[in-house]
């Protein structure tokens, strides 16, 4: 999971991930945004962190997996 020590590590590099919900659905993502004045908007935030990420940032590669995975969801049962 995600935690403060998590966090305060991104945001020493300019960046957080935060929970969104897309409109009328209750399943939760994270999304990466940008935190302080290093990037100018969450795209130049997210890019950085994929690029970290293939430099082999482990915070970079698991943040990504979280954004992945958060992203994902199991079929629905037939009925």
């Amino acid at each position: 999971m995600w935690d403060s020590t998590h966090q305060e590590r991104a945001h020493a590099d300019g960046w957080r991930l935060v929970t969104t919900f897309n409109l009328g659905d209750d399943h939760p993502m994270w999304d990466i945004a940008a935190d302080g004045p290093k990037f100018h908007n969450d795209q130049a935030a997210a890019l950085a962190v994929v690029d970290a990420a293939k430099r082999g940032g482990s915070l970079h590669q698991h943040a990504l997996k979280l954004v992945t995975q958060s992203r994902m969801r199991a079929p629905k049962a037939k009925t």
